[in-house]
């Protein structure tokens, strides 16, 4: 029984169709490209995978090659000949096909969605129609950008050339949520696609990311998966309208794709403050009465929940429930350098954000925070550390500022926290 390549949204005869294509392109490759440079056949091989007749595989396997031949930072480019034998190989049989396309790291799972989504859009009409075509959101904020990712593609007859997407931000709000997490291990480097602010309402997005005009032709020809990255230094909710303006090549006339549709509500993206993860500028914050009010809350919410916490390592169901209950992950006090690295985030940022009439009150519950801290988490602070200087500026101009310099200064030393219990008794 032979190989059955019949995958979701690409069936045999697309993939037998690739196949040919790929066949034809690598005889004229060794035909023409003998003795011309590596850019060159670079250039000549990325376009010939282009015009396979297989809509968004072709861009796909075209974007995967042109990436692995010129490599990236970190990734060294690959050997031109070790790719062309993968090509070679991928010509001879459904199942080396597919094989091929797993070694060169294209989403093969992604790539059938969004072909069966065209197919699905198809019409049969002369005219262009241009179609977002399953819209996703993910609200990644603060973690990472938050992404809106769409399939772009001319379902109809024609051709369409797309010179702009724009991003439209039609109203804001101040979001005085706080996230609580902090990394639990280090992140992958991002790609930052807009930048949203309140004082900007419109993000042409080709121009800000230097991408040319788009060609989409008939029956889903040249579709792309766009992919919009988005942060904001603002702690806001942004109500946002994607817009796709377009011309049609044959008739000359223009018009503009939206999403949401005209006459459906917005789509809202919230961009919480989240310090374990974003820097916080104190005079960007919306709302900053709000969040240093929340997270006096909290920061006593948590100094209570670590002081009744059993001494002994282990699952402790009172202690979760607590935790979830204020919004902080547990996992925050698991480690030492995990728990550093919360006090690190949130601990100086409460403390600028502390009110002149209010600073004793904050010193206490940052004095009775460190106090009832894991030991290990403050063998990395040292005097100069954002959490000592915090503490220091809590205390100045108080009659325990000499009292918080000192034990500032030691705040690594596991006889300090007696100390810092003290102090926030007398605050």
């Amino acid at each position: 029984m032979g190989y059955d390549a019949t995958l979701p949204g690409l069936d045999r005869a697309q993939i037998e169709q690739a196949r040919n294509a790929l066949k034809s392109l690598l005889k004229r490759f060794g035909k023409e490209m003998r003795t011309t440079g590596k850019e060159m056949a670079i250039d000549f091989l990325c376009t010939g995978i282009e015009a396979i007749p297989v809509p968004v595989l072709n861009v796909a396997l075209s974007k995967s090659v042109r990436r692995m031949l010129e490599g990236a930072p970190g990734s060294p480019p690959a050997d031109l000949q070790e790719l062309l034998q993968i090509l070679e190989d991928m010509q001879r049989s459904d199942e080396q096909f597919e094989q091929g396309i797993a070694l060169l790291r294209v989403d093969l799972a992604e790539v059938a969605a969004d072909v069966r989504a065209i197919r699905q859009e198809m019409t049969d009409q002369k005219e262009s129609r241009l179609a977002l075509i399953g819209v996703k959101t993910e609200l990644n904020w603060p973690v990472s950008d938050t992404t809106i990712s769409a399939l772009l593609a001319n379902t109809g007859g024609g051709s369409v050339v797309v010179d702009e997407i724009f991003l439209h931000v039609e109203s804001w709000q101040p979001e005085p949520t706080v996230n609580y997490s902090v990394p639990a291990a280090p992140l992958l480097e991002l790609h930052l696609q807009a930048q949203l602010r309140t004082s900007e309402a419109d993000y042409p997005l080709f121009k800000l990311n230097r991408v040319g005009s788009r060609l989409f032709e008939e029956r889903g020809a040249g579709a792309e998966r766009i992919v919009i990255d988005l942060s904001s230094p603002e702690n806001v909710r942004y109500a946002v309208r994607l817009e796709v303006p377009y011309t049609e090549i044959t008739t000359g006339s223009v018009g503009s794709l939206f999403w949401p549709p005209a006459g459906e509500p917005p789509l809202t993206l919230s961009f919480v403050c989240g310090p374990g993860w974003q820097p916080v500028e104190v005079g960007k914050l919306h709302g900053a009465d709000t969040i240093y009010a929340d997270m006096s809350a909290k920061l006593v919410g948590l100094t209570g929940a670590l002081a009744a916490r059993p001494a002994e390592p282990g699952y402790d169901p009172e202690f979760e429930a607590r935790m979830e209950k204020l919004g902080i992950p547990s996992y925050t006090v698991d480690g030492g350098p995990i728990f550093g690295s919360f006090l690190r985030s949130f601990v100086p940022l409460f403390a600028q954000l502390a009110p002149g009439d209010d600073r004793q009150r904050a010193l206490s519950i940052v004095a009775s925070l460190l106090a009832a801290a894991p030991k290990e988490s403050l063998f990395g602070l040292s005097a100069d550390s954002p959490v000592a200087r915090a503490l220091v500026e809590l205390a100045r101009r108080t009659p325990n500022e000499q009292t918080a310099v000192e034990l500032a200064s030691r705040l690594g030393d596991p006889a300090v926290q007696a100390a810092l219990k003290q102090l926030a008794e007398r605050s």
